[in-house]
């Protein structure tokens, strides 16, 4: 239950950071999906239960905060694909599982955004923000490990070692 709450008040908190943070930034900073990443996080280390339910909160919430990078058919496709390849392709939960899966799965909301609106899908931005995705993930996975040992700690939220 703990588990489930701090993840609604994440996903609000990077929601909004999302939308009042991240787009305003500088160019190559604002190409980050921070939503995106930190969702990918959950479902790499929450299982897939809670990160399919991310991308489908997603597809309903964001578009109420103003946020719409993807198209809601975009974040169905991510969580559908995220549950696929948190169970067949990517299960070793590793750091290069989640740079593959998040690069796979930006991949897939980026031809749902190209679906959308052609004009708006450009290479430059697409590889720079690839670009950012592997150092955002890099520096999640971390940063996940390192909040889950406090969590641990402070909660004594069930800890499961992922390495």
């Amino acid at each position: 239950m703990t588990r489930q709450f701090l993840l609604v008040i994440l996903f609000f908190i990077t929601a909004i950071a999302q939308t009042s943070i991240m787009d305003s930034l500088v160019l190559p900073l604002n190409l980050f999906p921070l939503h995106l990443l930190v969702g990918i996080l959950v479902l790499h280390r929450a299982g897939p239960e809670l990160g399919a339910s991310w991308f489908v909160a997603s597809a309903f919430i964001l578009p109420l905060f103003g946020f719409d990078a993807f198209p809601w058919y975009a974040y169905f496709a991510v969580a559908i694909a995220g549950v696929l390849f948190t169970t067949r392709i990517f299960t070793n939960r590793s750091v290069y599982a989640l740079v593959g899966m998040s690069l796979s799965l930006y991949l897939i909301a980026r031809v749902g955004q190209f679906i959308a609106q052609p004009s708006s899908v450009t290479f430059q931005t697409t590889i720079t923000a690839m670009l950012l995705i592997i150092i955002g993930s890099y520096i999640g996975f971390l940063t996940a490990k390192i909040f889950e040992k406090a969590l641990h700690s402070f909660f004594l939220v069930p800890h499961k070692h992922v390495s």
